[in-house]
């Protein structure tokens, strides 16, 4: 299986880069900034985020989050020694270029700014099987961002913590499914630990999803065919309220309610879609 990824450059992007090398030839690596529009100002990038990262409410989060990449900084030091790319933003003439020139079998979407339809077109005309997309959080439950597992917490529902692989459509997290799994939590974890839980399951059922892609053993399901349209959170939404609301949540009632029965009832009335199932 040639891979060809398309993500940003982060150190958890690496550990995903180093697991896919272990499944398929990784054939090269573009990495995005994730500009606006392909703009390399840098008091233009994410207004909305930079509102995020100076309320004090997200600096549980914003700590969580650094530490997990210092986590897999520590251990990969690097993205693997594949041929790469850097461009402003994902849909730039030269992803198309590279996708062009590396003839990959599947293209593989991780934490980059959504793909226009005419890249999301030449990305599945110029591979053998299409483009999928890594979305840690439980399609269609749970889509968008900036963080669906934190979504998960400010709302109090800690059983849709988990990740979807997807082929990729031109919406936020809303293409056929390929699978999609809840990640294995029981209440102990630190806000830090979740996040690397979630992360490494992620990686881990991407890898899996591959390998049933080339083995003819993945049955895409429509979004609209489950029995809800689930909620779409943006990034202008996680506002200093839900910042409280997940953070008192993680404190006071996150380790009771993953160790109770409830936890498991709820978890098991959603819907997944198994990883290499056929019909």
């Amino acid at each position: 299986m040639r891979i060809l990824l398309l993500t940003s450059d982060n150190c958890n992007q690496w550990a995903l880069a180093h697991r896919l090398t272990a499944v398929g030839d990784l054939v090269g690596i573009v990495f995005s900034e994730n500009l606006p529009g392909g703009s390399v100002v840098p008091q233009q990038k994410h207004p909305a985020l930079r509102r995020l990262t100076r309320a004090p409410f997200n600096w549980p989060f914003r700590n969580a989050w650094f530490q997990l990449l210092d986590g897999y900084r520590k251990e990969f030091q690097s993205a693997p020694d594949v041929s790469t790319w850097n461009v402003a933003e994902v849909n730039g003439e030269l992803t198309s270029e590279v996708i062009t020139n590396t003839g990959p079998d599947v293209v593989l979407v991780s934490g980059t700014n959504l793909l226009r339809s005419q890249l999301i077109a030449h990305a599945n005309g110029s591979s053998r099987y299409g483009t999928i997309n890594l979305h840690t959080g439980l399609s269609p439950y749970i889509r968008g961002g900036p963080n669906c597992t934190n979504w998960c917490l400010a709302t109090g529902r800690p059983w849709m913590i988990g990740n979807t692989v997807m082929w990729i459509d031109e919406g936020i997290d809303s293409g056929d499914v390929l699978a999609t799994e809840g990640t294995p939590i029981d209440g102990g974890e630190t806000l830090l630990q979740l996040h690397r839980r979630v992360m490494d399951h992620a990686h881990d059922l991407t890898c899996r999803t591959v390998t049933a892609i080339e083995d003819g053993r993945v049955t895409p399901r429509v979004q609209g065919s489950f029995g809800t349209s689930g909620d779409l959170y943006l990034t202008r939404d996680w506002g200093p309220s839900h910042m409280l609301r997940a953070s008192l949540y993680m404190r006071t009632r996150y380790r009771h309610a993953v160790s109770q029965q409830g936890f498991t009832d709820q978890r098991e009335r959603l819907e997944f879609v198994q990883v290499g199932s056929v019909s």
